[in-house]
């Protein structure tokens, strides 16, 4: 299993950095979250990415019904030369990508990751993993870190997201984000803090136009507080 304080592509990785942000940073002002059973179940929320017309995409659990097509975008992540792989497309297990069975299990253990009782190595936190999807299609993954060990505070942050090379540049990274912010809310994330490379154009606008205010720049990383509510 690939360690939960991985990055994520450029552009779509959350970071927490505690020591630079001179106390404008409290991670204990957080709203207690509720229990997982009063989420909602499968479909969570839904958004229309600009210019996409038809059956709307939305974020759904995942689910072996989208084998075809996930494995389908993993090729597309491990093939693409623009950006590095995510880590999670390295982390389908081998027999999963040939096998229906392992396909199965590996969607199993995907879901268990959001379970806060379930065994977990110290550095590994609850995390609710979803697949944006239009149909029998899945365009793009998120996951939603449900809290943060203090190496996370530094690299990682609580959200991070993907949008399959063929599905770029349509809108989804802007609708994917709006449609996360109100489940990180209901896991009592107040706000989150977004970074994106100074050079990255697109990814600064997908955060501003999901309300981001701009803290400052370190390195070359542009730092945003985004609200979930």
């Amino acid at each position: 299993m690939a360690p939960s304080n991985q990055p994520d592509s450029p552009g779509e990785t959350l970071l927490v950095q505690q020591d630079v942000l001179q106390g404008e940073l409290n991670l204990e002002q957080r709203e207690p979250p509720r229990e997982l059973g009063s989420l909602p179940n499968n479909s969570w929320a839904h958004g229309e990415p600009d210019g996409h017309h038809g059956e709307m995409p939305e974020l759904i659990d995942p689910t072996t019904g989208l084998r075809t097509s996930f494995l389908a975008a993993v090729a597309e992540f491990r093939a693409d030369r623009d950006y590095p792989t995510p880590w999670f497309a390295s982390d389908v297990d081998s027999p999963a990508l040939t096998g229906t069975a392992a396909f199965a299990t590996y969607v199993t253990r995907v879901l268990s990751e959001r379970d806060e009782a379930a065994g977990r190595a110290d550095w590994f936190v609850p995390m609710t993993t979803l697949w944006w999807a239009e149909g029998d299609q899945m365009l793009g993954r998120l996951a939603i870190r449900h809290r943060l060990t203090p190496a996370l505070e530094k690299a990682g942050g609580h959200i991070g997201y993907d949008v399959r090379p063929s599905a770029r540049r349509q809108g989804h990274a802007t609708a994917m984000l709006a449609a996360a912010l109100p489940i990180a809310r209901s896991l009592g994330i107040t706000q989150a803090l977004l970074t994106v490379d100074e050079t990255n154009v697109a990814s600064r606008r997908v955060i501003e136009t999901n309300g981001g205010r701009f803290i400052d720049t370190v390195g070359e990383r542009r730092r945003y507080w985004v609200p979930t509510s």
